[in-house]
């Protein structure tokens, strides 16, 4: 659902393509992040400690680069859910990825169907 939710919130139809692929590009990038993290095979220590590191970038890249700090933003929520559910896998990642994918190309298709129209001033 926030896949298909950010391609609606630019103004223009360049900007819900390049918001499009910042999202789709960011989260691929920070599922490679995690599985980077993954392969060290951390504790719930560590994992801890590594999803508050990735908290930093994701909010210090948030408003200026979105893709970069998704790349941040996604391997946090999957570290997240790992932690409170240690029986979760590679599913999770997959869904992630595909939500966001199948999310953005909704978006994008309902923005371009649904073109937003300029006030008029009185």
């Amino acid at each position: 659902m926030a896949g298909a939710a950010v391609p609606l919130a630019v103004g223009n139809a360049r900007g819900r393509l390049r918001r499009g692929a910042h999202r789709i590009g960011g989260t691929l990038a920070g599922i490679g992040v995690l599985f980077g993290i993954t392969a060290l095979t951390p504790g719930e220590l560590m994992i801890g400690c590594c999803i508050i590191l990735l908290m930093f970038p994701t909010e210090a890249y948030m408003v200026r680069n979105y893709g970069l700090a998704l790349s941040f933003f996604t391997p946090l929520i999957i570290l997240m859910l790992q932690l409170a559910n240690p029986k979760s896998g590679s599913q999770m990642v997959w869904d992630c990825a595909m939500g966001n994918l199948l999310g953005v190309v909704v978006g994008i298709a309902a923005a371009s169907i649904f073109e937003r129209q300029p006030r008029t001033t009185i």
